[in-house]
């Protein structure tokens, strides 16, 4: 029986031995051939137009998520997704690019404390939940007024915060315009589904 069990094992790693099993190049540049790629496919300059988010790989793919950005500020109703094969050759692409023809001044003219308190007005039945870290975003919103054309796409400053539904518990992430104290853009965070949206 003992020799069944070698000769059983032998075999094994015969065939194991005959797969070519090919793993991707840990030492490739993806963040680097994502922003050339992106750069291309949309024909903007990467250093001052994308921003590299992360990349996320596994035996035999691997995915690179990046936004536009506009003066160092991201765009967060942009995405690019580039995924790499074994290879390292781009295998598929997809991402969603705003044209835009007016950027607000990316200062804020109402404070942390205005623009939440709008949000919970805009949200009825909301509250914010005092997560915000400092950050703000830009979203591209189109037919704005704010728009020289009125007609064209705006890239609006906005404050980005999570608001929970006091009855539900559903959790929504909102763009309150930094500018006026509108909400801009809102997503409710559970179905990954934009309730309101530019």
């Amino acid at each position: 029986m003992f020799r069944n069990v070698l000769a059983a094992c032998a075999l094994l790693v015969s065939i194991v031995g005959a797969v070519p099993v090919v793993m991707q190049d840990r030492s490739f540049d993806y963040k680097s051939a994502a922003l050339s790629y992106v750069g291309k496919q949309w024909g903007v300059t990467p250093s001052n137009s994308l921003q590299f988010d992360s990349s996320v790989g596994g035996s035999s793919k691997t995915y690179a998520f990046l936004r536009q950005q506009q003066n160092g500020v991201p765009i967060d109703n942009t995405y690019a997704t580039v995924v790499f094969d074994q290879s390292n050759t781009v295998a598929s692409f997809d991402g969603k690019k705003v044209d835009f023809n007016y950027v607000a001044a990316n200062l804020p003219n109402i404070s942390p404390k205005v623009a939440f308190a709008a949000g919970e007005a805009a949200l009825e039945g909301t509250e914010y939940d005092g997560t915000w870290n400092g950050e703000f975003s830009y979203i591209g919103v189109p037919g704005s007024s704010l728009s020289p054309a009125r007609n064209g796409t705006a890239l609006v400053f906005s404050y980005y915060a999570k608001f929970k539904d006091t009855t539900s518990g559903v959790t929504y992430g909102a763009y309150i315009d930094a500018s006026n104290s509108q909400v801009r853009l809102v997503k409710n965070l559970q179905t990954g589904v934009y309730v309101v949206s530019p």
